[in-house]
């Protein structure tokens, strides 16, 4: 098995169980619907800035046993949680450019900020998957300002596909994006933050 620590990232399997997936949906449904405080509509894509409004069932994510262990791969142990928040991209203009989760690059095999991103729906190649290029938290660099353009590509990056329940764990320093989504299906996620406790 290739190591979190190589290439920046994993994908655990069934993360969430249909009960789970069924009050998560509900819950960010009806905090859209309602407006509720963080709700944030624009260039293509539905946040909620702060997935804690939801209440427990969001809060709830961060304590997974398996998402734990694999953020602990990177960050060491007793990671501390720094933010909660819902992106759900509805259309082509939520293409992003490549970026880092950071203010700027680190030494190789010193993350400080990991993310697990919870599917609530399936993800796949039409609905704005998450693109990644593995290994490049470790590159002691962050990208170059051509690949901010949201159409440019990366010739080594990977879209990360897979059916609600599963939660994708990557490096805040790992080069990613959000992409388009031209599925007319939503792709609701929900992404907790850790930080580096020591």
């Amino acid at each position: 098995m290739t190591s979190i620590r190589t290439v920046g990232y994993a994908v655990i399997p069934g993360g969430l169980d249909a009960a789970a997936l069924a009050t998560l949906r509900t819950a960010v449904d009806n905090a859209v619907e309602t407006g509720a405080e963080g709700v944030d509509v624009r260039a293509g894509t539905v946040w909620i800035r702060d997935a804690g409004v939801i209440g427990e069932p969001a809060q709830t994510l961060a304590a997974s046993t398996a998402v734990l262990e694999a953020v602990s791969e990177l960050l060491g142990p007793d990671p501390l949680v720094v933010g909660t928040l819902m992106r759900n991209p509805v259309g082509p203009t939520a293409q992003q450019g490549l970026h880092v989760d950071w203010a700027g690059p680190i030494a190789p095999g010193h993350d400080q900020q990991v993310q697990a991103m919870f599917f609530l729906d399936d993800v796949s190649a039409g609905n704005g998957p998450p693109r990644l290029v593995p290994g490049s938290h470790r590159s002691g660099s962050i990208p170059p300002k051509n690949l901010s353009d949201p159409h440019a590509r990366h010739r080594e990056e990977v879209c990360i596909t897979g059916p609600a329940g599963d939660v994708l764990v990557f490096s805040s320093h790992l080069w990613h994006s959000g992409t388009a989504n031209t599925s007319g299906r939503p792709r609701r996620v929900i992404t907790v933050t850790y930080r580096r406790a020591h």
